[in-house]
Order: C-alpha cells, then structure tokens, then sequence
C-alpha cells in the first residue's frame, strides 16, 4: 500500500474513521492535567488510558451508548475464523452464519471489505467496527487466483460480544 501511494490515496480515506468527541488524548477529562508540563514516564498518557477516560467520562455524562462499548468485532461475530499466520486468509466459516450466507468459504483470501483494501486481521475489524449494525458490506476474495465478489448483509446483535476480556472495560466501565 505504501509504495502505490498517492495512486491509492481515494481507497484509504474512510481509513480516518468517524469524528471523535475529544481532538487530542489530552482534550479528554481525566487526562488534561496528565499531560501537562514535562513529559516524564508517570505523566505519560499510555493507549489503553486513552480508551479508559473516554468511557469514564461518557459514563458520567450519561452519554455511554451500545456503539461505545461493543467495538472492534472480531470476524468470528460474522461467522469467520481467520487463519492467524496469514491474517486474511479464511481458515473457516461457520454454517449458517452471515458469512456463509454471503457465500465466503475455507480458503479465500481477503483482498478488500466495503470498498477498503486489507492488509490484516486488523483492518477487518476496523470495517466491521465501522459498519452499521443494519448494513450491506461488499466484500472481495481471491479464489482460485480470481477475485469474487460478494455481498453480507448484517443485522441483529453480530457486534455484541463478551467484552470482560478488554482492558478499557476495566477502569472505564467498572463502577465503584
């Protein structure tokens, strides 16, 4: 991707994502005052804080929503496992699942979900995080050595998940 750079610059731009509340991490209440004056290690402002505060702080506003909580769905949510050596490279699908009914199989490589090209398991998620819970996501594999296209549609509850595993959960959703 980096060395087709600008030619592909139109396929990256939903890449950006969706407006957030805060501009910076040091915007967000609970962190300003973190990262004021020298940075040394205890002032530092680590990745999961950044998660943990946003959700304290929509907690206290009362503005917590399901799409806050329920994020970055795994393709196992749609019915795929993704061979973890490869990183899109369908390892299975599961009978009757979003993705079977759209028609992916064992063995199909992703080469892009909803317009945006993939370079990992990661990006997957990204498109899944960002999809509408009632949406249409057009989806390109390679099969055989020949790009196929297919559509999954989406609906119900296939972004719920356990989410007792995240650690942003922890701080920013566990109450005293």
């Amino acid at each position: 991707m980096h060395k087709a750079y600008p030619s592909n610059k139109a396929s990256l731009a939903a890449k950006t994502g969706k407006p957030q509340d805060w501009p910076t991490p040091e915007a967000i209440p609970g962190l300003k005052d973190r990262a004021s004056g020298e940075t040394v290690r205890k002032t530092c402002i680590h990745c999961h804080m950044v998660r943990e505060n946003m959700m304290r702080t929509k907690w206290e506003e009362k503005r917590l929503t399901r799409e806050d909580i329920y994020v970055y769905p795994t393709p196992q949510r749609i019915g795929l496992t993704i061979d973890i050596d490869d990183g899109l490279k369908v390892k299975s699908v599961v009978d009757g699942s979003v993705a079977a009914k759209a028609g992916l199989a064992a063995g199909d490589q992703f080469r892009s979900l909803n317009g945006q090209p993939l370079i990992s398991m990661a990006d997957i998620q990204w498109v899944l995080h960002n999809a509408p819970v009632e949406s249409s996501l057009a989806v390109v594999v390679e099969r055989d050595g020949k790009p196929v296209e297919k559509t999954m549609q989406l609906s119900g509850d296939w972004k719920e998940s356990d989410i007792a595993w995240r650690a942003s959960s922890w701080t920013g959703l566990r109450q005293a």
